[in-house]
């Protein structure tokens, strides 16, 4: 949704919205005290990579010298880790931006002028509710039937109030019965978003531009986690090439899940504080694989760390012979796989056929 170095999103368009006019008394303050530089940035969707299209759209941006009474902000919401199987009819995905977060993130009242919905073309229905420290509620977007081509843009008169302590959960569901691939995250239409975007003022009364989550992860405890990612992104750190050793030593990344690496995991999940808490799906792993100094070792990384998520372990078998030879005492033979255990099993029924004769 944005781009590397620009903080701010002032104003926004997508196919089948007229345009937005701000809230009278607000505003995006530009020049010397405000934003002085803007970036125009375009998505376009050519799967068949044709060079004989051409596109003419584009925006106006309204300003006025007449300065308004407060400075205006974007703000966001919703779930940024996604995984949408084909062939379904309907798959949900939530993310709440929490009371905790709220009280941290919010620096006074926040009034909301506008929201908006966002997914992509997998989308089928949305929407954002607030609920208060009284528990009471308010739905700010509420979209039985989504279309991405038509979105509906939500006007508040008058603006909506938050507070810190106050929580906000946006659901998205998708149908994806034209698919044959998983769609994930992403700024490709054939990609997935689950967002909701606001216009909001004051604008310094939200510290960060969005409140979002990474599966159950809550960006909002991202810089207070403690997790040095400069060294862990450095694979020459000594700390991080002795982790990135251990896990290559016990976990694979070539499929499979090697005894011994469910348990490590399980420690490193539990006590680096660069992966604990949740800091792995949400931040850690993408990150290690974006400005990681190697990017293939970033991924074999990963993956090695991923590898006992959906496989069973490959135990350590005893089999144990109950017939022994002449001379023989009875013994366990530890196996690590299956065609060890068969190996020996033949060696067994060899070794009884030929005491029989």
């Amino acid at each position: 949704m944005g781009v590397k170095g620009c903080s701010s999103l002032i104003g926004l368009w997508t196919l089948g919205l007229p345009g937005e006019c701000v809230y009278k008394e607000a505003g995006f303050r530009l020049g010397q005290m405000g934003i002085k530089r803007g970036l125009l940035q375009f998505h376009w969707t050519n799967p068949e990579e044709r060079s004989d299209l051409w596109d003419a759209s584009g925006m106006t941006i309204y300003y006025t010298k007449k300065l308004r009474k407060y400075d205006a902000g974007t703000w966001m919401t919703g779930q940024e880790y996604l995984e949408i199987p084909p062939l379904t009819k309907n798959v949900v995905q939530q993310s709440t931006c929490s009371s905790r977060c709220t009280k941290k993130i919010f620096n006074g009242t926040v009034h909301l002028m506008t929201g908006l919905n966002h997914m992509h073309y997998l989308g089928v229905s949305g929407r954002v509710k607030l609920t208060r420290e009284d528990d009471s509620t308010q739905m700010l977007t509420d979209e039985p039937v989504y279309s991405y081509d038509t979105p509906v843009l939500n006007r508040y008169e008058p603006p909506v109030e938050l507070q810190g302590g106050d929580s906000i959960e946006t659901v998205c569901s998708y149908r994806s019965l034209s698919r044959k691939e998983t769609a994930v995250y992403g700024r490709g239409t054939y990609d997935e978003m689950c967002y909701g975007i606001f216009t909001y003022y004051p604008v310094e009364s939200i510290s960060t531009i969005n409140c979002v989550t990474r599966k159950e992860f809550e960006l909002c405890d991202y810089r207070e986690n403690g997790c040095d990612f400069k060294a862990l992104q450095n694979f020459t750190n000594p700390e991080t090439r002795q982790l990135i050793n251990r896990v290559f030593a016990t976990c694979t990344h070539a499929g499979g899940c090697l005894h011994g690496c469910r348990d490590l995991v399980k420690d490193i999940m539990t006590n680096h504080v660069c992966f604990k808490d949740g800091m792995a799906e949400g931040v850690t792993y993408r990150k290690l694989m974006e400005r990681g100094t190697d990017k293939l070792e970033a991924l074999q990384w990963v993956a090695a760390m991923k590898s006992c998520e959906c496989a069973k372990e490959n135990p350590i078998n005893y089999v144990e012979n109950n017939e022994p030879g002449p001379g023989q005492t009875d013994n366990i033979v530890p196996s690590s796989n299956t065609s060890q255990i068969a190996a020996y099993t033949v060696l067994v029924l060899i070794l009884s056929a030929l005491r029989l004769f």
